[in-house]
Order: C-alpha cells, then sequence, then structure tokens
C-alpha cells in the first residue's frame, strides 16, 4: 500500500482537530508537508490531491488518508462547491498487535457517515471533557468501521477476479463477451471490470488473451491442428486476428513460434519464449 496511515485500532485516537471544508471556486490543495496523518471524507464534488507524485481524485462518499512527512499538493482540479470533512491525527507511534493500515475507500453507507461526522465535528466545536471523549470515541468507531468495510471489499473483490478467472478457463474454446460475464455473475460490466483490473493488476480482456494464447501453444504441442483450426477452436472467427492477438502476447507469430519450437505451457506463463520444446518432443 502506497502511503498507507496507520492506525492503533487497539487504542482512542489522538485527534488533534477537524472541520468542514468547501469550495467556492476552482481549488488546488496547498503544498505542504504536514506532521499529522489527515482523513478526508468527500460529501460534494471532486477533491484532487497529488502525494508524492501519485495523483488522486477523491470523489462523493470516498474517504482519504494523507500521510504525515509526504508532501502534499494540488493542481487546480478541485471542483468549485466541493465539499469535506477533514480529521487531523497524531501518528501512531509504533505498529502494535492492534494497528492497522489503510489508504482510500468508498464507504457504504454515505448517509450515516456523513451524520457521524458532523456530529464529531459538533463534541469537537463543544470542546467540554465529556465531549473530548465522545469525540475520541466516536473516531475509533469510525475507523473500526472503514476497516471493516476495507476487509470486506477486499474479500468480495478477491471473490469476483476468482469467478472470472473460472469462467474464462469453462469458456476459454468459445468467444468471449463482456454480456456473457454480466449474465453469469449477475453485475455490471464496467464494475466487474474495474474490480478485476485493480485486484488482478491486469484488464479482464488482457487475462482473456493470455489464457487463449496459452491454450494454443497447449494445443500446438499436443495436437496436429494448425494455425486456422487452433484459431477456430478458441473462439476466433479470424485467424488473422488470432495471430495479431498471438503476436501481442508472445512476442512473435504463430508460424516463428512454430519454427523455434514450443512453448512449455506448464510452466509460469511468462511468454518469454524459454522452456521450448519441440512439437511431439521432450522440452528442449
Amino acid at each position: 500500500m502506497i502511503n498507507g496511515v496507520r492506525f492503533n485500532l487497539d487504542a482512542l485516537p489522538d485527534v488533534q482537530n477537524m472541520g468542514l471544508f468547501r469550495t467556492q471556486d476552482v481549488w488546488a490543495h496547498m503544498d505542504r508537508i504536514v506532521d499529522s496523518d489527515v482523513l478526508i471524507f468527500v460529501r460534494k464534488g471532486l477533491v484532487h490531491i497529488i502525494e508524492a507524485d501519485e495523483e488522486y481524485y477523491i470523489g462523493p462518499g470516498q474517504v482519504f488518508f494523507m500521510k504525515h512527512g509526504v508532501r502534499h499538493y494540488g493542481h487546480k482540479k478541485t471542483q468549485a462547491g466541493s465539499e469535506w470533512n477533514w480529521i487531523t491525527f497524531t501518528p501512531a507511534q509504533a505498529v502494535t498487535p492492534g494497528s492497522v493500515e489503510m489508504k482510500w475507500l468508498e464507504v457504504e453507507d454515505y448517509q450515516r457517515t456523513s451524520v457521524r461526522l458532523t456530529k464529531l465535528l459538533d463534541h469537537y466545536i463543544s470542546g467540554s471533557d465529556y465531549d473530548d471523549l465522545k469525540l475520541k470515541v466516536g473516531t475509533l468507531d469510525l475507523l473500526l468501521d472503514l476497516y471493516r468495510e476495507m476487509n470486506r471489499r477486499k474479500s468480495g473483490n478477491q471473490k469476483l477476479v476468482t469467478d472470472v478467472k473460472k469462467f474464462v478457463h469453462s469458456h476459454i474454446h468459445e468467444e468471449i463477451r463482456s454480456t456473457d460475464l454480466t449474465q453469469s455473475l449477475s453485475m455490471n460490466y464496467s464494475y466487474i471490470s474495474r474490480v478485476f483490473s485493480k485486484t488482478a493488476g491486469l484488464s479482464i480482456q488482457r487475462y482473456i488473451m493470455e489464457q487463449k494464447i496459452k491454450e494454443a501453444i497447449r494445443l500446438f504441442s499436443e495436437s496436429s491442428m494448425n494455425i486456422s483450426q487452433i484459431s477456430e477452436k478458441l473462439g476466433y472467427s479470424n485467424p488473422y486476428y488470432f495471430t495479431r492477438v498471438f503476436k501481442q502476447v508472445t512476442g512473435t507469430n504463430p508460424t516463428s513460434f512454430l519454427k523455434k519450437g514450443y512453448y512449455d505451457y506448464t510452466s509460469s506463463g511468462d511468454f518469454t519464449g524459454s522452456g521450448v520444446k519441440e512439437r511431439g518432443g521432450e522440452q528442449a
């Protein structure tokens, strides 16, 4: 996790200050390095932040944690009328069994989170000892819920990736369309695609291409099928398109690949050309 912010969830957080900020015009985040960790929750608009050269756009219902000791700034890309809550904390001094790390997530219940932050701000403004305790307890409760949401989402995301991979493997000899995945998983394709790319580290289309080419290499190695036959078997209606995909994945076209030998499809699958074997023979 890049510049994740660590909290001790077995101790009350040291809340330094908090507030609600609204932009009247297009706004740029000030250029600064702070000693505190900062939580922001965007209520309206779009907030632009650059942290250690990583660019972020935080939208409504999203929580973002800014790490202490790291440069933060922005360009005039934060929308006019944007609104967000912010809370600054004293950084956790040590990693303990109860410490966790968070960075960026979208809350499950926007309205509930908004109400909770409004109440926390009321306690902060009141400033009594009682309100100070309520502020710390309420903030810890918020952090615990955010951490649980993050873990639930990670678990759900990994299951979705597994389901996509299972679908691809079971339909490897067919043309796989986005609508097929949508119907199989009962989810919007844009959501499936976004979660898969973020969790698996590559796009669904790239994953399908790689798996089909691995299957093509297996068929070249274990059968006497030619390029057109394998192309058709893998759901490519046009062998020229299959050839283009093959070259995109392996770096060479099927004809050249056949002349050189055959990739051992049981290996890592990095398509570097290492570990080739003659057709019908042993690995060289």
